[in-house]
This record gives C-alpha cells, structure tokens and sequence, in this order.
C-alpha cells in the first residue's frame, strides 16, 4: 500500500464513510457494493428459475470455466460424506465454499459445510482443491500447513507428510527407505479429494456419497444455473454469520426489514410502506419466486425475488426514477457449522453475460459520489459492507437461539399476516419440505425442523468478530493490515524525526501530517477486528 496522496484521500473518505455510510450507499444506485449487486443474467431463464427440462447456461466460455477434478485416491465414503447420509432430505446439488476473489491461492483455506471441515488450494496447474481438512497421519488439520510449491502438494505442518491435489500421500518423512512407497500406496495414507470445479469465482465441490452423475439431468443442481444471475468478474465480500442458515436465507428474502435494520445505511425508517408481494408461484424443490413493490431510500421500487434453493437469493428489480435505475441482488447462502452460515454477496462490477458476447450498451452518467467510490480500494469496501451486516446480526443470533429454545412450536408462533410475510412463509415451508435437518431442540425434548442449523449463545464482543468472520479469510483486507503496519512503523518514525529539526516549517508540516495519518490509521484498523451495532443510538 504505497502512500501517495490518493491513498491518504482514501484514507479520509473511510473515516468519513464510517460516520456518513448513507452517503456512499446512496451513490450506488445499479450497483450498490453492500446491497444493491449483480443482475439475474437472461442467460439463465429470464430472472426465473430453470426447470428441469431447461438446459443452464454458465455465462462463460467452456474454455474459461475450470473443468472438476479427477477421481480421488480414496473411492470409499469419507467420515464427511458419511455425515452428510444422515442428511437424506438435504438437496444433493453441488456446494458452493468460497470465493476465490478474496482467497489466497498459496494458502490451505479451512471451509465448512454442514458441520464437516475440509480445506482447499491452488496447485501448481492453476485448478483449485479441495480435500477433507484431517491429516491423514494423525487427523491434524491440513488447513494449518503450507503449499509445497516444489512438490505440488500439501504439506501437514505435525510431521511434514504432504498429499497431491487427489489427495495421494506424496511424502512421508518418516518411513524407512524401503517402506516408503508401499507405506505411501495403502489407501489409509491418502485423504479425501472431492470433484471441484471453479464457477464465476466461486469454488464449488461434490461432497455427497451419490455420484456426481444422480444430477445430470437437473441444471438447477450445477454451479451454471446457481451462478446465472451473477456478472461474469464481480467482485464478492464473504462473511461467516453467527446464525443459522436458515435464518440467513430468511432475512434476505424479507425485504421489508431493510428501512429499519439497515436505517442510516439503505434508506431510512421513514421509507417503511405496506409492501405489495405476491402470491409465491411454484414452492417445489428448486425454490420459488415472487414480485414485490417496495420503497427505500426515499424511492418506489418494483422487483422480483428468485430463491433458486437452496444457494441462491436473487433479486432483479428497479427504482420509479427518471431515467428508470436497475436493482441487482445476487447471495449464496452456505450452512457451514451448528449456529453458523457464510454469505458470498457479489458486486455490481463486471459485465452481463450477453454484453461479454458483443452486445455494448450505452453507458449511463454517473454521479460524482459513484465515481469516487469506485476509486476506493477493495478493503474500504469490505470494511462498509461489515458495518452493514453488524446491522442485523445480533438480533438474527438471538432469534435462531429463540427458535431453537421452542422447537416445533416456533413455526406455530410466528404472527404473519402482511403480504410482506409471504416470503418468510414460503422460505420457511421450503426449508421443512426439502430440507430438513434433523435434530432435537434445547433439553432433548422433542425434534425440531433445525438440527445442525442452530446454535448456541454467545458473548456480544464474540458476535462482531470482524477477523474471525471476514478478515481472515480475506486477501484483501490481511495485505491493508499489513500496509497499515508498516506506514505506522513509517509515520512514527517521521514524527520522531521532524520533532528533532521542528524549527523547520517544512518538518513542522511534515510533522502535522505524520500524526495525522497516525490517527487515521488508529481510527480504522480496529474495524478490521471488531465491530458492534446499537439501534438505540442509530437516530
């Protein structure tokens, strides 16, 4: 991060942004970094869902997309995949994991699903990996090792025994000479490689004991459907949640929480109207879809809500503005462990599958505010979209933990009535339908539709972990950590230096400016770490 003086107005603009985020939401428009992000792509049926007769469309070239791994070593069920047979009304589709926009491609990246841990690279080809996240020596985390780039493997950090890409034992440093390559053939020293392919950034893998080929016939269970309505090279921000899967997909199918969770941030309280929504139209296992008419940051708004189950939560709509200004909404929602989700929300940058082909489109004008926030590196961008998430995350935990607390009679004791709930009744009827986890609620008493969905309580200072959820996992936001690191260390060391020649007026200017970017940087940094959201004080 060299410090020139766009950085340092950079710099200036997130100190801003932190304290006026409603400004820079509002300069979006078509392509809200928080909120408002890649369209539903006509590629992939119009806004609606594919039926199974439908073929998908990937909007990318078959030369651009990376084809899925060989067959692994290891042909038997993985403990994962065992897991995952306890899960028979889980939808067999394939898994999105992560987006390789913010992963390290030299780092093992530990992921999740469902409660099962697996970990995934880059080899030396170029294709991402994944394997389960054990050792097979001693069932060490392999997320905790390096990329051997000389070997093109795995490396465990315990004892050094490393594994290819199909997960065959590469290297054990401990074998007799004569013992090494019977000892590295038996299947017990291999670790489970799972197909993966690369859709649109995002890393899919095939986690289930069926074979991949059961889905052959259902575009709606491949990476090309889920990703249609996605731009082709759109930036992504993730977040792991501390609640639920379900909950995460049924807050983001609920529209009518937007002028108060997110006031400040999308639109005001004031903006809250009896929202117009239809009936949902064809709740079947590959989801449902519904229009709506709404309005947000003091404009009318008409969309339609596609949840292409169980991933997917598209939105495709517009504002009654003059000239008319498109709303995009594109997330995967992933159940990664009891009480937990992750949210992949992608940008409104990139192109539409049809303009990659050849179609150019004119271009609108854009306001000024939108034409600096462009300018704005990609971390600033994660450090908003942080602020906005923390602004429903508390009350979401504490409603999971609520629903888990009553078992059955949750369902039975949500109060409905405004054609604005139909969505959360749709998604709720879906969610028992075709994907029940099987489970028991608080005390063992009776089943519940949640399972391995919920979770336990947590400290308040725990809920807003910014590195844990996001940081961390983020390649982006750890290289502006370190950029701030050094330029302490930098400015530090300016000040001590214009203090011994302060009679100066240029070391007095140098001097200033030194404790003023100190400042800055100790304003910001703590956002990388921590958060918190009070809605008593968001007047």
């Amino acid at each position: 991060m060299k410090m020139t003086p766009t950085v340092l107005v950079r710099l200036l603009l997130v100190a801003v942004a932190q304290k006026c985020p409603l400004l820079l939401v509002s300069a979006f428009g078509s392509s809200m970094r928080m909120s408002t992000v890649a369209p539903s792509s006509t590629a992939a049926g119009g806004g609606k869902r594919l039926p199974l007769s439908t073929t998908a469309g990937s909007g990318s070239s078959a030369a651009a997309r990376v084809p899925a791994r060989r067959a692994p070593a290891i042909r038997k069920p993985s403990h994962a995949m065992k897991s995952l047979d306890l899960l028979p009304q889980f939808p067999r589709t394939w898994v999105p994991l992560a987006s390789t926009y913010e992963l390290d491609p030299d780092r093992p990246t530990p992921l999740q699903f469902l409660g099962n841990n697996y970990v995934a690279y880059k080899d030396n080809s170029g294709r991402w990996s994944v394997l389960d996240d054990a050792c097979a020596h001693r069932l060490v985390p392999l997320s905790e090792g390096r990329v051997d780039r000389d070997a093109d493997a795995l490396e465990c950090a315990y004892h050094g025994w490393s594994f290819d890409a199909d997960g065959s034992c590469k290297r054990i440093p401990q074998a007799p000479e004569d013992m090494s390559e019977r000892w590295k053939a038996n299947p017990r020293a291999c670790v489970r490689a799972y197909p993966t392919t690369v859709e649109k950034g995002v890393v899919f893998m095939w986690p289930w004991s069926e074979d991949v080929l059961s889905v052959a016939s259902d575009p709606s269970a491949h990476p090309e459907a889920m990703m249609g309505g996605v731009y082709a090279n759109s930036s992504s921000y993730t977040r792991d949640l501390p609640y639920g899967w379900d909950m995460l997909l049924e807050n983001l199918v609920d529209p009518a929480h937007i002028p108060f969770a997110h006031h400040g941030m999308q639109g005001t309280r004031s903006d809250s109207v009896p929202i117009k929504m239809s009936v949902p139209e064809d709740i079947d296992e590959r989801g449902f879809s519904l229009d709506f008419e709404d309005r947000t940051m003091k404009m009318d708004r008409k969309g339609r809500l596609d949840f292409n189950a169980p991933y997917m939560v598209d939105y495709n709509g517009e504002f009654d503005t003059d000239p008319v200004r498109p709303f995009k909404l594109s997330a995967l929602c992933i159940p990664t462990k009891p009480g937990w989700s992750r949210a992949i929300i992608f940008s409104g940058s990139g192109k539409p599958d049809e303009e990659e082909v050849g179609e150019k489109k004119k271009k609108k004008k854009k306001s000024l505010v939108a034409v600096v926030f462009k300018l704005l590196p990609v971390w600033v961008t994660h450090l908003l979209s942080n602020r906005f998430l923390d602004s429903d995350l508390a009350f979401l935990h504490y409603q999971g933990l609520e629903r888990t607390r009553r078992g059955p009679e949750a369902e039975r004791d949500y109060f409905i009535p405004a054609q604005s709930d139909r969505c959360v009744d749709a998604l709720r009827k879906w969610v028992k339908k075709y994907a029940h986890v099987p489970g028991k609620s608080e005390g063992d008493k009776a089943e519940t539709e949640v399972g391995a969905i919920a979770g336990s309580s947590q400290m308040r200072t725990e809920l807003f972990d910014h590195y844990g959820q996001h940081t961390s996992h983020c390649v982006h936001c750890l290289q502006a950590l370190e950029g701030f690191k050094m330029w302490r260390k930098r400015a530090g060391l300016v000040a001590v230096l214009s203090v011994l020649l302060i009679r100066s007026v240029f070391a007095r200017c140098t001097l200033v400016g030194s404790l003023a970017l100190l400042v800055t940087l100790d304003k910001i940094e703590p956002a990388f770490r921590k958060g918190d959201f009070k809605h008593y004080q968001n007047n």
